[in-house]
């Protein structure tokens, strides 16, 4: 036989060896082998359905793969194929080229047995570790993966709950670490059914560069808040029934060799109708619709950057139950209490937080107290916020405004400058119509009155800073009144007190010093109801219940402290006191009236007292004056009064002389 003929024989021998063992008895052979040393590796029992080879295009696949669990009775990890294309370049180059990566219907399931406890913790036990033979690592490029019909199950023994990833598809074009293809983005995507939610993840990375430079792009929608609830710390007693999430962001990650790496990101989220509530399913927030704009943010710098934050309609609740419990107060249980904060910990890096702006609308808080003697129920709607220019530790101060409704009679307006790095605030404040009788029940128990109508307003200049001291310095410069005032006694339903206007103009008050300066008290048209009941007690001892007077006077001299009080006048007009004995018969009733006159320059000095100069009549026939100086602010009560009385008639008094003297004024 010739030699030619010889050649042609053997490679037509050894293509015929290379097929067969190449499409048959390697596959067969690979088969329990596989089997065998996966399990043992494993621990668990593995099942290969079937391996199918082509020594031509260099391709493989894996037909069914099982993986059992320790137990030997749920299925661990299983996938339906997995095909690779090795390219004859790999011998060549001394490196792993997989020209496609396909992997088909694969299947997990983990499950959460404890703490840090999974079905797979012994897979993660760190090995024993031998010598360092500073190998380089394997060179690789792995080409065209793809994952297609992917499912995760998760059990949550713990928590008792499960979740559910599914319809997993992983698209990436290529994986390498050899060379110029390192340093080139790759662009990876993976698409998922997160618990019945649609997310995608999709971007570029350089996984093998030194830089690891990644941007990743994260978009889900309608994410179920409340399947989540499980997760919530158990020191939080709330439950929300409703609320989903969405979210947009790209995310970026550069290492650097001159400085420290980054971590970046931006985004956009979305919170839509959320609801909370205690753990009596009774509301305590509800929130139409949240959303946040995330502008460029440093994460690993400790910056935050939110360019937008909206709240739509939001509902807040505060109650107070009759034992006192406010649902609030008791939403976090109390923890025993921790160490001491270490200094190392107080040194911490704090965070740099910055809000463009911030806007609330339609905003509504409802506050029921059932503690009190009588219900208080107060309301606040047509809330209306805004802020500009927010940032922990910026020069510059932000602005804020609001607006509010009260019952829907009051109104509460504000606008601010302010910061906090140093603490300080510039507010202009507004308060119109608001009235007495809604927060009546925090005082009826020390004033038995009932206020049957009244209004008050305020406006001024509210500052807070920080002082030289370190210590908060607040001031309150402005104007107040409270008019058209009218209140009975609650026990008898007699007409107690009245007036049209009582203003305090030009207040200038404030702490850190303590002081309370008020150019003019004016009080206009008093009309007073003094009564002796029948049983002979004076109604204002009825209305005004007296405590421990001894305590009480010792705990207010302790409290008096450096404070400085000034009121350069206290003026009234058009008074009128009725007094009325129904201890006597018959009644006995008088009336002061046309109260007319001033107290100047009243003060906490204890050198100084205020001019005294009042007057009035009685019964429009007998003139009383009162003048002189007194000083009622000091710590020694001082008083030097001078009254007249002119051309009294004593005949109304002729129920006391008949009574206590045995004759009647004629």
């Amino acid at each position: 036989m010739s030699t030619g003929r010889k050649t042609l024989l053997g490679i037509i021998t050894f293509m015929l060896f290379y097929t067969i063992a190449g499409f048959y008895i390697l596959p067969a052979v690979l088969k329990p082998v596989l089997e065998k040393n996966l399990g043992e590796r494993l621990k668990r029992p593995v099942t290969i359905g079937d391996i199918d080879m082509n020594p031509y295009t260099l391709s493989a696949s894996i037909k069914w793969l099982e993986v059992k669990d320790l137990q030997g009775d749920a299925t661990f990890v299983s996938l339906d194929e997995l095909y690779v294309n090795l390219q004859a370049v790999s011998a060549m180059k001394r490196a792993l080229f997989l020209k496609e990566i396909r992997l088909q219907n694969p299947y997990v399931k983990i499950v959460r047995q404890g703490p840090q406890q999974y079905n797979f913790s012994d897979l993660m036990q760190t090995p024993v570790p031998t010598e360092s033979t500073n190998k380089e690592p394997a060179r690789f490029f792995l080409g065209n993966i793809k994952v297609t019909g992917g499912r995760i199950d998760i059990v949550d023994s713990p928590m008792n709950t499960s979740h559910q990833i599914s319809e997993i598809l992983v698209s990436l074009p290529f994986l390498s670490n050899i060379g110029k293809d390192a340093a080139v983005f790759t662009q990876p995507r993976i698409e998922a059914v997160i618990n019945g939610t649609r997310t995608v993840f999709e971007g570029q990375t350089k996984p093998f560069d030194d830089s690891l430079e990644t941007i990743f792009r994260i978009s889900f929608a309608g994410i179920d808040i409340p399947y989540y609830m499980e997760y919530m710390p158990k020191e939080v007693e709330i439950k929300i029934p409703s609320g989903t999430l969405d979210l947009q962001a790209e995310i970026s990650y550069t290492q650097f060799r001159d400085r420290p790496p980054s971590l970046d990101g931006s985004g956009r989220l979305k919170i839509s109708n959320l609801t909370i509530t205690d753990t009596m399913d009774l509301e305590i927030l509800s929130i139409p619709l949240i959303g946040v704009d995330i502008a460029q943010s440093e994460f690993l710098r400790n910056t935050v950057h939110l360019s937008d934050i909206r709240l739509a309609s939001p509902v807040a609740t505060v109650r107070r139950d009759k034992n006192g419990n406010i649902n609030i107060a008791s939403i976090v249980k109390d923890k025993p209490e921790q160490e001491e904060i270490t200094e190392q910990r107080q040194d911490k890096i704090l965070l740099n937080l910055i809000i463009d702006q911030i806007g609330l609308k339609d905003g509504m808080f409802t506050f029921s107290d059932e503690a009190v003697t009588e219900p208080v129920d107060i309301r606040a709607d047509n809330i209306l916020f805004t802020l500009k220019g927010f940032s922990t530790t910026g020069d510059k101060p932000a602005t804020a405004e609001t607006a509010l409704r009260i019952n829907k009679k009051g109104s509460v307006s504000a606008s601010a400058a302010f910061g906090i790095a140093p603490v300080f605030c510039d507010a202009t404040i507004s308060v119109d119509a608001i009235e007495p009788a809604w927060v009546e029940p925090y005082f009826s128990d020390q004033i038995r009155i009932m206020i049957t109508r009244g209004s008050a307003a305020a406006k001024g200049l509210f500052t807070l800073k920080t002082g030289p001291d370190e210590q908060y310095q607040a001031t309150f410069k402005g104007n107040a009144a409270l008019s058209d005032f009218a209140s009975v006694d609650k026990e008898r339903t007699d007409d107690f007190i009245s007036w049209k206007s009582l203003s305090f103009n030009g207040m200038n008050m404030g702490f850190n010093p303590a002081h309370i300066a008020i150019e003019e008290i004016a009080l206009t048209d008093l009309f007073a109801h003094v009564i002796v009941n029948p049983e002979g007690e004076l109604n204002l001892n009825t209305v005004i219940r007296k405590g421990d007077e001894s305590g009480s006077a010792a705990e207010e001299k302790g409290s008096r402290g450096n404070e400085t009080i000034q009121i350069e006048k206290v003026s009234i007009r058009n008074g009128k006191v009725s007094f009325i004995d129904r201890h006597i018969e018959p009644y006995f009733s008088t009336q002061l009236e046309n109260i007319e006159g001033s107290i100047t320059g009243l003060t906490s000095m204890e050198t100084k007292a205020a001019d005294v100069d009042l007057s009035a009549s009685l019964d429009n026939s007998a003139l009383l004056l009162i003048t002189g100086k007194i000083n009622p602010l000091s710590e020694d009560l001082f008083v030097d009064l001078h009254t007249t009385f002119k051309d009294i008639d004593l005949s109304p008094a002729s129920p006391y002389s008949g009574k206590y003297v045995g004759n009647t004024i004629q």
